[in-house]
């Protein structure tokens, strides 16, 4: 081992155990608000209910999947499930909302005994790329309703920065290494959706990794128009990187991560891989230069953790390497 690797993985594995239980219990994804006739304990259960049903519903990218047999009795233990609740009281005239947060581990054992495919999280932001029928960039109260239409569905959509040079909508749907290596350094995603609004209707493009996707929206109006080109990437998006937990023991595998330079981009690849539910185990084996032989027991194949890796915007893919079943580089 390197005497300058020293250092940086004395701090990662001390870094292990903290990380570890860094649960995403804050995270949106793993939450939901809904609203509450009154405290009362049956209300209460009630709601729990429901806001499992919407985390569900985010995680799997389906809002339907309420309605399937396993689902809607699970439903009813969702009490059991709960991390954190608190009251909200809104404006005079509003209801009274339920702001409930679930555990992420018990989420995913759900998932796994009721063999849904799931997206947890952490999920990377997607970079929104939008402009009007006259070819102006969109401003944040324009996109409210796709940013809205989003968070509904789990997806986190950001915008350009204000005063950033504006990302190249035509390279980035080229595929273009250079547009893309650029806004993954900006907006840490390798996910783009740009959305070329017309008088009738939407043309989209979602860039998952380099890969294009293409399509027409439907019609309406602006707000409508974004809403169902924020629907359907959510709706493609899940379909790309949700999987069902095994049903059985771990997967393990390895996996190699080069271009590490300091202890903060080690702690940040730890603190990611830990923070993802289907990561059940992760142990470092050996360190190589700037590289790092993880060894992971998944709940899933690598190929579904990888890809949530790429499409983060830190990690390519690279070349090979002796003892690893992937190799990934850091980019920075």
């Amino acid at each position: 081992m390197r005497k300058s690797l020293v250092p940086a993985l004395l701090l990662l594995l001390a870094l292990l155990s903290g990380l570890a239980t860094a649960a995403a219990a804050d995270d949106a994804l793993y939450s939901a608000s809904v609203p509450l006739p009154d405290t009362a304990a049956a209300a209460r259960d009630q709601a729990f209910g429901q806001a499992l049903g919407a985390v569900l519903g985010h995680l799997t990218g389906d809002p339907t999947v309420v309605a399937q047999p396993g689902v809607a009795a699970a439903l009813k233990n969702a009490p059991a499930l709960v991390q954190q609740y608190r009251y909200v009281q809104g404006a005079p005239g509003t209801p009274l909302m339920l702001a409930v947060s679930f555990d992420p581990d018990a989420l995913q054992r759900l998932a796994r005994d009721l063999a849904l495919p799931i997206w947890p999280g952490p999920r990377p932001p997607v970079l929104a790329v939008l402009s009007g029928a006259n070819g102006a960039p969109l401003t944040a109260a324009q996109a409210a309703p796709l940013l809205a239409a989003g968070s509904d569905r789990g997806i986190g959509f950001v915008l350009p920065a204000t005063g950033a040079p504006a990302p190249n909508a035509i390279a980035l749907a080229q595929g273009d290494p250079t547009a893309l290596a650029a806004a993954a350094a900006q907006y840490h995603t390798g996910l783009v959706l740009i959305g070329q609004l017309g008088a009738a209707r939407a043309d989209w493009t979602l860039i998952i990794g380099g890969q294009a996707q293409a399509w027409q929206g439907r019609s309406g109006d602006v707000g409508a128009q974004l809403g169902d080109g924020a629907a359907t990437a959510a709706r493609r998006l899940a379909q790309r990187f949700a999987a069902a937990p095994a049903a059985v023991s771990a997967q393990q595998t390895t996996l190699w991560v080069s271009g590490l330079r300091s202890a903060r981009d080690y702690a940040t690849l730890i603190g990611t891989l830990r923070r993802d539910p289907r990561v059940r185990g992760l142990q470092p084996l050996q360190a190589q230069g700037d590289g790092l032989l993880l060894a992971l027991d998944l709940d899933v194949p690598l190929s579904s953790v990888s890809d949530d890796l790429v499409a983060s915007g830190r990690l390519v893919p690279a070349a090979a390497h002796p003892g690893a079943a992937l190799a990934l580089r850091w980019v920075h």
